[in-house]
């Protein structure tokens, strides 16, 4: 979405607020299902050279240090893995 649909979703939602009426998310639904139809292709002439900076460590070209990233943990419950669950 641009700009001016997010500032014009922003003000929908001051104005549904202010009402105590539901919120549209329709148009942000909408923005998502775009972004998720849309085709992607990997640029085949830079992954080398970001596979060999992040090989590196990071902290390339906006790469991030790799010592300095926390991996994220998966959650637990509802959410694990199914192979998590035989354990």
């Amino acid at each position: 979405p641009s700009q001016a649909q997010l500032a014009a979703l922003r003000e929908k939602a001051i104005e549904a607020e202010a009402k105590e009426a539901p919120v549209a998310y329709q148009p942000v639904i909408d923005a998502l299902n775009a972004l998720g139809r849309t085709a992607w292709q990997v640029n085949t002439d830079v992954l080398p050279i970001i596979e060999e900076v992040w090989a590196r460590g990071g902290g390339v070209a906006e790469v991030p240090l790799r010592s300095e990233l926390e991996i994220p943990r998966w959650p637990g419950g509802a959410y694990s893995l199914r192979s998590d669950r035989r354990r």
